[in-house]
């Protein structure tokens, strides 16, 4: 069936005259590989924040306040409450900036991904929001 479907893609891909990357496939994308495979699948070096971006993608569901509604799915991640849930799985302390180093990190990766995400630096705490099309990541 994946094999049919990939096939099929690959055609509409030719058909359109448009680019396709083997990052393009579901679960391919980087924001699903990051829990699963790990930093190291993505970064050539790898730093602090990836791997707080890892706990928070893994642990999203209990960290983030997941939302359905007309248009599909949400998970909304506001500062406060990923400086403690990350914190707790981890053994430090994050600061407000490095919460916020995170959310951009999981702004970046989600890039190459037909899903949609925003950041929101405006208020009074930083928040994340990652739209799905279905309910988790």
């Amino acid at each position: 069936m994946y094999a049919q479907l990939t096939r099929k893609l690959h055609a509409l891909v030719d058909e359109v005259d448009a680019e396709f990357t083997d990052g393009a496939v579901a679960g391919q994308e980087k924001i699903t590989q990051l829990p699963r495979n790990g930093p190291e699948d993505l970064a050539n070096r790898v730093y602090q924040v990836h791997y707080r971006a890892r706990d928070l993608l893994a642990y999203a569901g209990e960290i983030g306040m997941p939302i359905t509604d007309n248009v599909g799915w949400q998970i909304t991640f506001n500062s406060p409450a990923v400086a403690c849930e990350v914190r707790l799985g981890r053994d430090e302390n994050l600061t407000t900036s490095q919460v916020k180093r995170v959310f951009e990190k999981i702004h970046e990766l989600v890039q190459d991904s037909p899903r949609r995400c925003e950041l929101d630096f405006s208020g009074e705490t930083n928040k994340l929001v990652i739209y799905l099309d279905q309910e988790g990541l």
